[in-house]
């Protein structure tokens, strides 16, 4: 079969296994990788690791997309080394097993974060799943306290309104071999949030970290979240040091690396961010700690602060949060629901 007929029959089982998950995709943070994603990142594969590697894992696997762009780009790799994938989910499986569509690959069902081996990889590939865990209809994945106390207690990194996400991280970083690679593409909010600063802390002490910034549009329609390739190399002698770069028609173009990165917020810079730099003395943050949340117990019980449902002339502003925000523009709905009086803004 030729690359561009197994190209378009994976994309077909991709598309099948996204409407037999449709109704717990919410539940379990999942969202399909388009192909040239996956073909960017298999293309990232450290040359060392292509030559010598002995076992690849892919977790949250699907269809194993990743696994079957290896098998597609890296051939000789792939067919040299232990093929992995990890999957939760029984819609999933049970396609998977149905229609037998993952050949040369060992799947196994578990939760990934609670999944326990002795095995070391040397690449390990993928899109792990995005939300917060947690039964509450605010947050997005459909986790039981039972799980989550046990997340908290395996994850060194975990903090406040901690997302899957940077648990597949740590959990990755921690079955890597020294040397080992770890290629995700994950949001950008762990480069900036302070839920994720031990997570960031935890990157720089282990290895060196590599940002390939995509840009917002990656899962759009099904997602507005600005994406990033994390290429993390495992290393003691490299720790510490981090590489920002940017993937744009179809290049990409290194922008900064620093070799003293201790885990403090990641900023892409450009030429227009460093000429507003250059004439201010100092940044937001140098004068402010920014730590805003409609949800946080500062907002919800500040006595100003009411309910939409409580509003019922115009002296009331919207409460936004960075979902309302976009580049060159403010979106008003859907607002978060809290209000604040025009005379208090000051």
């Amino acid at each position: 079969m030729s690359v561009g007929a197994s190209r378009l029959l994976l994309d077909m089982h991709a598309v099948a296994v996204n409407e037999a998950v449709k109704p717990v995709k919410k539940d379990f943070g999942i969202f399909f990788t388009p192909e040239w994603v996956i073909d960017l990142m298999v293309g990232m594969i450290d040359k060392r690791i292509e030559e010598e590697g002995q076992a690849i894992l892919e977790p949250a696997c699907g269809v194993a997309q990743f696994l079957t762009g290896v098998k597609r780009n890296r051939p000789a790799f792939f067919h040299r080394t232990r093929r992995l994938g990890i999957e939760v989910n029984d819609n999933i499986i049970g396609y998977i097993r149905q229609e037998q569509i993952v050949k040369d690959v060992e799947i196994i069902q578990c939760d990934y974060l609670l999944w326990e081996t002795d095995v070391r990889f040397d690449l390990i590939i993928g899109n792990p799943p995005y939300g917060i865990p947690s039964l509450s209809d605010h947050y997005t994945i459909r986790v039981d306290n039972e799980t989550k106390r046990k997340y908290k207690e395996s994850f060194s990194t975990w903090y406040g309104k901690y997302n899957v996400y940077g648990a597949f991280i740590e959990k990755s970083i921690r079955l890597l071999k020294e040397g080992g690679q770890l290629l995700f593409v994950v949001p950008a909010t762990f480069i900036l949030l302070d839920e994720f600063k031990k997570l960031r802390e935890f990157l720089a002490r282990h290895g060196e970290t590599r940002l390939v910034y995509l840009g917002p549009d990656v899962f759009k329609p099904e997602a507005d979240v600005a994406t990033l390739v994390l290429d993390f190399k495992k290393s003691r002698e490299a720790a510490h040091v981090i590489a920002l770069l940017e993937y744009a028609d179809g290049r990409v173009t290194p922008i900064s690396k620093r070799d003293r990165w201790k885990g403090e917020i990641v900023i892409f810079g450009t030429p227009f961010t460093k000429r507003l730099e250059a004439l201010c003395s100092y940044r937001l943050s140098d004068v402010y700690e920014i730590r805003v949340s409609p949800r946080t117990p500062e907002i919800k019980h500040n006595p100003w602060i009411k309910k939409e449902k409580q509003i019922d002339d115009d002296r009331y502003l919207p409460i936004l949060n960075g979902r309302n925000l976009k580049n060159h523009r403010v979106i008003y709905e859907p607002a978060t629901g809290y209000w604040i009086e025009k005379n208090r803004m000051a």
